[in-house]
């Protein structure tokens, strides 16, 4: 169990539409995800890793490819409000071209609708 997570955040564990879309993208999210742009230090800072995963993915001697597949193998055991931090961390760093082959909503690929579909699954519609 995580420390410091609510349970209450969002869907535990994370929705099994969320894994698909996860699974569907995971070629393209690990060929495009930059996480030495600060999406790491991000992500830990709001909780969507923990440091110490973070420290241990900073800490692989391994492509930046393999980092990017721990990246997604460790969401894929978190909640959906941690999916959609994730959505929002990848915008926030210029990635939003990767966060958008996540988005539930088609053709319309900006940061209202992550966070949009962000309090939607916090509120758990």
């Amino acid at each position: 169990m995580l420390t410091g997570v609510n349970k209450e955040l969002g869907n535990w564990p994370l929705e099994e539409k969320r894994l698909d879309k996860l699974n569907a993208n995971c070629r393209q999210l690990v060929e495009q995800m930059h996480l030495n742009d600060g999406l790491l230090d991000d992500m830990a800072s709001c909780g969507c890793i923990t440091m110490e995963q973070k420290d241990t993915i900073e800490e692989l001697n391994a492509s930046s490819a393999e980092k990017n597949r721990k990246v997604l193998d460790i969401l894929t055991r978190k909640s959906d409000a941690h999916y959609y931090t994730f959505l929002t961390c990848l915008h926030l760093n210029g990635q939003s071209h990767v966060a958008n082959c996540l988005l539930d909503s088609k053709g319309k690929n900006n940061t209202n609708t992550i966070l949009m579909e962000a309090i939607c699954c916090l509120m758990n519609k």
